[in-house]
């Protein structure tokens, strides 16, 4: 499993996981600490890894608005 930590998660936490042999990343590895909540959860996507949060709702209600979006546009497409 691949995970990305944003930055309420430790980076004791993240390297626990390396420890444990799993891929895992903190936004402060690339210095992208202010990266936008949308911008996450696309890096996420692009690279196949689970987001590791401590704001589940803001993340999920943008994930939720992306979806819709990508829906729509994938129907209108057709």
């Amino acid at each position: 499993m691949k995970f990305l930590a944003d930055m309420g998660i430790s980076p004791v936490t993240v390297q626990f996981l390396r420890d444990q042999g799993f891929d895992a990343v903190h936004l402060s590895d690339s210095r992208l600490h202010r990266l936008p909540d949308p911008e996450i959860i696309t890096k996420a996507r692009n690279e196949n890894r689970i987001i590791l949060t401590h704001d589940l709702e803001p993340i999920r209600k943008i994930f939720w608005t992306m979806e819709v979006k990508h829906k729509v546009a994938s129907r209108n497409a057709s």
